[in-house]
């Protein structure tokens, strides 16, 4: 059996060493297809369109929402008037991901008490949704942490 399948081998490449185009299929094109799924297939995510509900419109609103604008994981595509707005954007696939800001947020914060934001996704695309999530907790929980108030901000 061993013999058969070393002979069948030995053919095969003699076959393969004797004509060009053969030779160049065997070795350019997985050359190629590894630098094109290097290239090709990824699962970064960035720039994720982020619809804003801001209902506190305070300094301490607009931090948080500067910490996710500087985040390179999100794009403000719009700040909306009502959360009937933000799902209407998330539906027709205008944005990925929406932000809420209940009113009394920033008194909540100054007055050293937890303050709760919602944050919305567009559970469509899984990689995307989990991603956008670990990096809405992320930046809240630095926020939290960096805040010259010192309150918990939850996400």
């Amino acid at each position: 059996m061993w013999n058969r399948l070393r002979s069948l081998i030995r053919k095969e490449f003699i076959q393969i060493v004797r004509d060009p185009r053969t030779l160049a299929m065997t070795f350019v094109i997985p050359v190629v297809m590894m630098f094109l799924l290097g290239y090709a297939a990824t699962n970064d995510v960035r720039n994720i369109a982020l619809v804003v509900l801001d209902q506190d419109r305070t300094p301490a609103s607009r931090q948080l929402i500067d910490a996710y604008r500087v985040a390179d994981y999100f794009v403000i595509a719009k700040y909306v008037a009502t959360e009937d707005e933000l799902r209407a954007m998330i539906d027709d696939n205008s944005a990925r991901a929406g932000i809420i800001i209940p009113a009394g947020y920033g008194r909540k914060l100054a007055g050293w008490q937890s303050a709760q934001v919602a944050f919305v996704l567009d559970g469509s695309d899984p990689t995307m949704a989990s991603t956008a999530l670990a990096a809405a907790t992320l930046i809240g929980q630095a926020q939290s942490t960096c805040a010259p108030w010192s309150g918990s901000i939850r996400v």
